[in-house]
């Protein structure tokens, strides 16, 4: 009987039988999927990204990979290389629906500079006014507001050339002899290849910042002096706590919802009569339980508030789950309180007395901005002061001169009020409602809905952190953000 031939000797024929097109569509994806991994993992070692030079680095960085991929898409679509499989009129929908809501939102920040009704500069604390149209969106920054539009139009292209990889990775696997209907989202080989470096990526950064804490140094990643200067106030290469938790908060739940799928896809494919099994997908579970201690190590209190408040409802999830065994349950409680009662004593000293000197009543003296605030939104109230111009706009509103100037709100839903308007602020409430039912549709790769849910847990606990910091005025949280929201629209949660 003769031998049948290889996975391997499949892939090597269907190499040398594709035409130069389709090599040259397979170059660009390669390279455009290994720079966004780079960026992903990059964005959050670059100092938070919070500096002009690590900031430029990103936006050029995803203005290339979103060149790259519209590269290889336009070359696919013109040369008829490849049909992309049929989606849900739901999913199309919510796609072109949300693409529209993007440009209108950039499209607003374009109008609000080229219709600037001053620009203004910090060193002589001055507005140099300019004529303008009332009834179009302005900005009291020109400047500020070219710079919020170049880091809104750089997400922009980090979600679609994200998404076009990883859905360009979904289309293969269904093209693949193994596709097909048995085909899940954990076929797509690049989407678990960008959830493996998100995730290690978390694990990383929180145990250089567990180290660093532990040091008492309050210089950054050990090499340059953090912004207060105090070891208490940073965490790894962020200069502020609180922006260290938000970041992590945002990876732990995605790494618990990413092992739980890879564990039921290992029982699937290999008929494991268990779900914990001793595949690489067992790492992620520790990773998880260190990602989310070194919130609390960075003795942010908002922090700690928002992981134990996800910790609860990713219990509660697993809780209902079928086809979980006491033992598991058991043994799985009995590694998280292990591990995060060592982390929490070693790190319970700093956010004790936090809680005890720092008062909580004014929040660290956020009342006293928000009242600021609420004038300034009451003042502009349709469209705003202007993207991004929040800092060159709030002197004007503090009582008296002995009041801080402060360049963020710490209330980015507030913030998104002052500076956008009723208007600008109804589009950014619509790109999140459209989201949230782009990830709800079907016809994408299926997963497991514990899976969605996690990731939907991770957005949702960034925007609860957003009502009183500011992490989406951070990139490498924003960009993170952005990143996870993309691989929630690739797959489709389903009960399997």
């Amino acid at each position: 009987m003769p031998e049948l031939p290889s996975a391997q000797g499949r892939s090597r024929r269907k190499s040398r039988n594709r035409s130069p097109a389709q090599k040259w569509v397979g170059r660009l994806e390669l390279l455009g999927g290994v720079l966004i991994c780079l960026l992903t993992a990059a964005t959050p070692w670059l100092f938070g990204t919070t500096e002009a030079w690590s900031v430029a680095l990103m936006n050029y960085g995803s203005y290339a990979a979103g060149a790259i991929m519209l590269a290889a898409a336009l070359l696919n679509r013109l040369t008829r290389l490849e049909d992309p499989p049929e989606t849900s009129r739901a999913d199309r929908l919510a796609k072109y629906a949300f693409l529209a809501v993007n440009l209108l939102l950039l499209a607003f920040c374009l109008v609000a500079y080229f219709n600037a009704r001053a620009t203004f500069s910090i060193e002589d604390r001055t507005f140099d006014y300019r004529e303008y149209i009332s009834w179009l969106p302005t900005t009291y920054d020109a400047g500020l507001t070219l710079d919020l539009f170049f880091t809104l139009l750089a997400c922009f292209a980090a979600f679609w050339s994200g998404r076009y990889w990883l859905m360009r990775g979904w289309d293969r696997a269904l093209n693949s002899r193994s596709g097909g209907a048995l085909a899940t989202a954990l076929s797509n080989h690049r989407l678990v290849a960008f959830l493996w470096v998100i995730c290690l990526n978390g694990l990383l950064l929180s145990a250089q910042g567990i180290l660093q804490r532990l040091s008492g140094t309050p210089e950054l990643l050990w090499l340059r002096m953090s912004y207060a200067e105090v070891s208490i106030s940073c965490f790894g290469p962020f200069s502020y706590r609180g922006n260290a938790a938000e970041f992590l908060n945002l990876i732990w739940p995605a790494a618990l919802g990413f092992w739980w799928a890879l564990s039921r896809e290992r029982r699937r494919t290999e008929a494991a009569g268990r779900l914990l099994t001793d595949g690489p997908e067992m790492m992620l579970i520790p990773a998880a339980v260190v990602i989310l201690a070194g919130t609390i190590v960075s003795a942010s209190r908002g922090g700690v508030a928002v992981g134990i408040a996800l910790l609860f409802a990713v219990g509660v999830l697993f809780a209902f789950q079928r086809r979980v065994s006491k033992m598991t349950r058991v043994s799985g409680l009995i590694l998280l309180a292990a591990v995060l009662g060592f982390l929490t004593f070693t790190g319970w000293e700093d956010l004790a007395r936090r809680l005890k000197e720092d008062p909580i009543q004014d929040m660290n003296g956020r009342v006293e901005i928000y009242e600021n605030a609420r004038q300034i939104a009451a003042d502009f109230p349709i469209y705003g002061t202007g993207p991004g111009s929040f800092r060159s706009v709030y002197h004007l509103y503090r009582e008296d001169a002995t009041q801080v100037w402060h360049g963020f709100l710490h209330d980015d839903w507030l913030e998104t009020r002052v500076t956008f308007g009723w208007v600008g602020f109804a589009l950014v409430l619509l790109q999140l409602a459209l989201l949230a039912a782009w990830a709800a549709a079907k016809g994408r790769g299926p997963a497991h809905y514990v899976t969605s849910v996690c990731l939907g847990l991770s957005l949702a606990g960034c925007l609860a952190h957003a009502k009183y910091d500011f992490p989406l005025q951070t990139y490498s949280i924003l960009y993170t953000f952005v990143m996870l929201a993309a691989i929630l629209t690739t797959i489709s949660p389903e009960r399997r």
